[in-house]
């Protein structure tokens, strides 16, 4: 069964584009593990309660609430959140699920599996 782990920002991407993000990956990958992890959490509480955008602050919380309502496992990492993921992703070998530039290349250079989210689209980068 593939790991995926889904990053901060497709959870805010699915929110503000009505993406069923547990859904699209069910729908690509069929049986699938499905992570977020305390990190992540952690980003999306900082942007629900400290974001300049309404509609950011709004998003986080909405997808905070779909996490805990759709019992998400949440892993513990420790350290910053892009190195945690990394790790996580390497020591599980997992993909990650992420638009961010800089994740993806750390990712890309450690051979870990990479999709992002394009047109509401799952698409694999490496």
């Amino acid at each position: 069964m593939e790991k995926i782990l889904v990053d901060t920002n497709i959870w805010i991407y699915g929110v503000k584009n009505s993406v069923d993000i547990q859904q699209l990956i069910k729908k690509k990958f069929g049986l699938a593990g499905i992570y977020t992890p305390n990190v992540v959490l952690k980003e999306l509480k900082q942007i629900s309660e400290k974001a300049e955008k309404g509609t950011d602050r709004k998003a986080a919380r909405v997808a905070l609430q779909i996490i805990r309502d759709k019992k998400i496992p949440e892993p513990q990492l420790s350290g910053f959140a892009d190195s945690a993921i990394t790790k996580w992703a390497v020591e599980e070998k997992g993909s990650v699920l992420t638009n961010d530039f800089e994740l993806k290349n750390k990712l890309k250079k450690v051979k870990v599996k990479v999709y992002c989210l394009r047109q509401g689209k799952l698409i694999k980068e490496w």
